[in-house]
């Protein structure tokens, strides 16, 4: 979807899913505004097209796209289509990031071994999101707890403070 808002690679044809998924994108973040919404998805017409305001010279130039990061480009040149610049930097600002996958592929080597081959994919599949949930109720736990012990800490070193400033005055 972010590959759409590129403007390295605008001159590209786009396939249908592309486009798709960058009309969800909006309908998403515009979710309560229909009107930015269907100003957006023109202005990314207009984008795709180099039309109106991304129709003036030297803005896709090999030099101005080597100058600037495609979230830079954004907020560079995007400033007359707001709509459409707030969906862009939104996606660029996205990290894409392949741990996740990582650690579900080893909670499924976990699940899924030499010993338990006989499990249906379905089964490892609850199996891997019950660890996964598990692993994220004890994450949320242990940090709830520290957060407590924290605050407690925080109360005590306030008590002793007060309790020094009582005695430091009389």
């Amino acid at each position: 979807m972010a590959r759409l808002l590129f403007p390295n690679t605008v001159n590209h044809m786009t396939n249908g899913d592309t486009m798709w998924e960058t009309r969800e994108v909006i309908a998403r973040l515009y979710h309560d505004e229909p009107g930015k919404a269907a100003r957006a998805r023109k202005q990314l017409t207009s984008f795709l097209l180099k039309d109106g305001i991304f129709a003036t010279a030297g803005i896709f130039s090999d030099q101005t796209l080597k100058e600037h990061s495609d979230y830079r480009w954004w907020v560079v040149y995007g400033g007359g289509t707001p709509e459409l610049q707030y969906v862009a930097l939104k996606v660029l600002s996205k990290r894409g990031s392949a741990s996740s996958c990582e650690r579900n592929w080893s909670e499924f080597d976990f699940i899924w071994n030499k010993r338990r081959n006989r499990l249906s994919s379905k089964k490892a599949m609850m199996l891997v999101r019950v660890h996964s949930n598990l692993r994220l109720v004890r994450k949320r736990k242990r940090a709830d707890i520290d957060d407590d012990e924290n605050a407690a800490m925080a109360d005590d070193e306030r008590a002793s403070e007060g309790s020094c400033t009582d005695s430091d005055s009389e």
